[in-house]
């Protein structure tokens, strides 16, 4: 029975397109959600005449060409049931979705972001390499946040995922295999080079010298047979010979288990167990690091631990892929949580036999504040949780057995310190110090060393009392005891016992005044005597720059004004030059000074120069400057700029301050001076236009590529050049040229592909097309096939490498329409197709679709290079955002179909097998 419930899964699995590899539990839920039973299956696809046993499991074509039959049992069975159920069907459909339309979702989420697939494709990843990484990078984003040690180095790109064409250093232990690509350089008294590839029988074979075989090697055994075959030929010595793996052959592995993503991957062979995990968004909560294993066909499993990884990266190289190699991660054994001092709280992993002592060395054993002699258990049993308290020592680490969900708390050190005394203030040494034995106030203060501003005749002791912790103050002459180390002033200390010595300043205003603006060195200056003036503090601060104006302010502090400021004028240049004028005025504190820039009260002006100029812009205006100036700063003028015709535009003032334009016309000569030495002088707000000569104009190309006789650039030499005087102009066609495949394309405001039937454009004037600049005229080469697409019998008549794109191709038979075609060539239409929606895309974009003549249907005739397709019925389409109906057949549909269904599941094939 358990063979035929694989057989089933597996039929039943085939109605769906899969992108990983499902797990047996997932099957099950995909039969329990569609509300059917695997006997209803089984029984029902033996009534439409399949017997799941004599399938051969090994080979996807020999069941899928019964896919439809199992579409339609499976159809009919759940019809059936919900037709029974049909008051249960709203909980019923109620849950999580389906592995269908998990999968379904995840290709089309990946479709979605198909720009990053051709990106990654473009930058050398492989099409399955590239739709892997998009398919991980969407489940990455999905994943939780982890929780579990170990789990972080999938998820925090320590370790990455390498493209087969990515410049990655391959260690001695990679081992070579098919498809591989190596550089072989020697040097010494002979230099060569070698480019070599593995070929399928495992050989490389370097120029005129036999074949050596070296599949299944690694790269240090490789280089030193290389050694000692190569010296047969040439003179070098050991040391003189480089191997390097170039570019890395592709493989497909296979990761099932408790991992976000499984699947079939197609990755480089650079890539280890752990990079190939990767690809898989690493294992989930429920899946162990500690236990993940490699299986290879006739060979022990391997058990990759990624603690050990942690602890010793270079284990890595020995967990290297072959293909069809299946890595598979278990459920984990147990997870222990250890927090509170220890250096690495957290969630670990341990095996059976590992203990307290293993848990602590991973998380990176006990701070220095931990309490080491005893510590705490959480533990859940019989539906409780307790607490256990434990002694620690290294007989009991080593002992103590650790269960599934244990937490385990070390305890901090929480008494205070008590053995210290501290001082503050005006000292050198600020801080705390240890009490010793019989130390006094002196022995603290020689310590901190006191300073020249110290207060020393009067220091406070601020004295905790320990029995009920009030505070209370003690005061000293410290200048006594400093004396007389034996007077009553030199008091005994007791813990935190802390004694701040006031500094002079402290009792002493500090008045600050300031200066900004036009000075060489603006800001803040002590007030340190009360008769200060303007000009010693503009003096302070370097003098007055070359900018400063005659107008400068003081802001005053004014409590009885409106605002609290008062503005005080003076001239900062009389001021400094004439020390006893009115205008040095005396200084208070908080005084603030700005002297003003003296185009402050400038107006600003400006002239235009636009136009036939290379550089247009907006230019200060200045009484020197000229017109031959603006040009000039302006870039000069362009080739096509008519000297003869400059517009200036004035703008003119009244008393009233209302405006008026005038226009004023000057020609230049070649060196841009004012033609007749005109006296023309500019003001402020001109606007220079120069205008562009009417007739002036640059050779207009097109281009024209393909199957003419001599393609190239070409100029319109005269006004309404046609696409046939182009033609002319090339030679004419080749023999070669499919003149019913021509395109134009158009640059000009975004306009692209004109539909142009060039037979008779090249036939007729009237049907003739006129050219711009920047048009571009393709002429193919022949193309003497006709494909097809969409709802066919084709899948019935060709194998599925024909139909690998969802189209295929035939030769073309003049005279002949598309039913025809899809008649002779695709066994004609599928139950699915819509009829009516067959059309013919001809090669030059454009699109004839099928009618009706009374009660018959008509098709378009096919020509050469044609594509037919056919569409298929509403609930085999998609709507657009618009509303209207839209064909499936994108890129997208393409990579799912080609790639996912294909890889996914053969893969499936090969873990069913291996259930088995």
């Amino acid at each position: 029975m358990r063979h035929i419930f694989f057989t089933i899964s597996f039929l039943f699995l085939t109605c769906v397109t899969f992108s990983q590899i499902v797990t047996e539990a997932d099957i099950r839920n995909e039969i329990l959600n569609r509300g059917l039973t695997e006997q209803e299956v089984f029984d029902a696809l033996k009534a439409k005449g399949i017997d799941v046993n004599t399938l051969d499991l090994n080979n996807p074509a020999d069941i899928l060409k019964h896919e439809k039959t199992i579409r339609e049992v499976i159809f009919e069975l759940e019809k059936k049931k919900k037709e029974a159920t049909s008051e249960n069907n709203t909980a019923s459909t109620s849950g999580n979705a389906s592995i269908e339309n998990q999968s379904t979702e995840l290709i089309q989420q990946a479709v979605l972001n198909d720009t990053d697939i051709k990106e990654a494709v473009k930058e050398g990843a492989t099409v399955e390499e590239a739709i892997s990484e998009e398919i991980v990078d969407i489940q990455s984003e999905k994943k939780p946040k982890v929780r579990i040690y170990g789990h972080q180095i999938f998820t925090d790109n320590s370790i990455k995922l390498y493209r087969t064409s990515e410049d990655a250093k391959a260690p001695d232990t990679y081992i070579l295999g098919v498809g591989d690509k190596v550089s072989v350089s020697i040097w010494g008294d002979t230099e060569r080079n070698f480019l070599l590839e593995v070929t399928s029988d495992g050989y490389i074979k370097p120029e005129s010298i036999s074949r050596i075989y070296v599949k299944g090697l690694t790269i240090k055994d490789v280089k030193e047979l290389l050694y000692k075959k190569l010296r047969q030929y040439f003179l070098f010595n050991r040391d003189q010979i480089d191997l390097n793996l170039i570019t890395a052959r592709t493989i497909n592995v296979n990761i099932v288990g408790e991992v976000f993503n499984q699947g079939s991957f197609s990755i480089s062979a650079l890539n280890t167990a752990l990079n190939a995990l990767i690809a898989s968004g690493g294992p989930t909560e429920l899946g162990t690091v500690r236990n993940i294993l490699i299986k290879r066909s006739g060979e022990k499993d391997k058990v990759l631990d990624v603690y050990q990884y942690l602890q010793n990266p270079e284990i890595s190289q020995n967990f290297y892929l072959q293909e069809n190699d299946f890595i598979y991660v278990p459920i984990r054994e147990k997870i222990v949580s250890v927090n509170g001092e220890v250096n690495r709280p957290g969630r670990y992993e341990l095996k059976n036999n590992e203990n307290l002592d293993y848990l602590v060395k991973m998380a990176g054993g006990l701070t220095p504040l931990a309490i080491t002699q005893s510590f705490q258990i959480e533990r859940t049993a019989n539906q409780k949780r307790y607490i256990i308290d434990e002694l620690y020592s290294p007989t009991i680490s080593k002992s103590l057995k650790l269960e599934d969900q244990d937490m385990v708390h070390f305890q901090a050190i929480n008494e205070e310190i008590k053995n210290f005394v501290s001082i503050a203030g005006d000292v050198k040494n600020p801080g705390r110090y240890e009490l010793k034995d019989n130390m006094k106030i002196v022995d603290l203060v020689n310590l901190a060393e006191i300073r020249e501003t110290s207060i020393l005749d009067t220091v406070f002791i601020t004295r905790t009392n320990p029995a009920d912790k009030t505070i209370s103050y003690i005061q000293v002459n410290l200048n006594l005891a400093l004396a007389d180390p034996n007077n009553s002033n030199n008091i005994l200390l007791n813990h935190h016992d802390h004694i701040k010595i006031l500094s002079k300043t402290a009792f002493t205003d500090e008045y600050i005044v300031s200066i900004s603006g036009e000075v060489r060195l603006p800001g803040e200056f002590p007030l340190d005597y009360k008769d200060l003036s303007v000009a010693d503090l503009i003096f302070l601060s370097g003098g007055l720059s070359d900018d400063a104006s005659n107008t400068a302010y003081i802001y005053r502090k004014n409590n009885s004004s409106l605002t609290g400021i008062e503005y005080i004028y003076f001239n900062p240049k009389t001021a400094y030059s004439s020390p006893n004028s009115e205008d040095n005025k005396l200084l208070q504190p908080k005084d603030k000074i700005n002297v003003i820039n003296k185009n402050f009260f400038k107006k600003e002006s400006f002239v235009t120069v636009n136009g036939a100029v290379k550089k247009p812009d907006t230019i200060a205006y200045d009484q020197s400057l000229s017109l031959k100036d603006a040009i000039i700063l302006s870039g000069g003028l362009k080739l096509e700029a008519a000297a003869y015709q400059i517009d200036v535009f004035r703008l003119v003032f009244d008393n009233e301050k209302s405006t008026k334009t005038l226009v004023a016309n000057v020609s230049i000569n070649s060196d841009l001076t004012l033609e007749g030495n005109r006296d023309f002088r500019l003001m402020p707000f001109d606007q220079i236009e120069v205008r562009s000569a009417p007739e002036f104009e640059f050779q207009q190309n097109v281009l024209v590529s393909g199957e003419v006789k001599f393609p190239g650039t070409y100029a319109l030499v005269k006004d309404n050049t046609t696409l046939s005087d182009i033609i002319k102009q090339t030679g004419g066609l080749t023999n070669e040229a499919f003149i019913g495949g021509a395109t134009l394309f158009r640059t000009e405001n975004g306009t692209g592909y004109v539909i142009v039937d060039f037979e008779k454009a090249l036939k007729n004037r009237k049907d003739d097309v006129i050219l711009i600049k920047g048009d571009r005229i393709i002429v193919p080469k022949r193309n003497t096939l006709v494909s097809i697409s969409g709802a066919t019998n084709a899948n019935e008549n060709y194998a599925k490498e024909v139909l690998a794109n969802g189209k295929f191709n035939v030769a073309f038979e003049s005279n002949k329409n598309a039913k025809y075609y899809i008649d002779k060539y695709a066994g004609g239409f599928d139950e699915s197709a819509d009829k009516g929606s067959t059309k013919v895309i001809y090669p030059n974009g454009q699109i004839k679709k099928s009618g009706r003549f009374l009660f018959w249907r008509t098709y378009p005739e096919v020509k050469e290079g044609s594509q037919i397709v056919v569409g298929y019925k509403k609930s085999d389409k998609e709507k657009s955002e618009n509303g209207e109906e839209k064909e499936k057949i994108d890129w997208g549909v393409v990579l799912k179909d080609s790639v996912a269904q294909a890889t996914a599941i053969l893969s499936l094939v090969l873990l069913l097998k291996n259930i088995n």
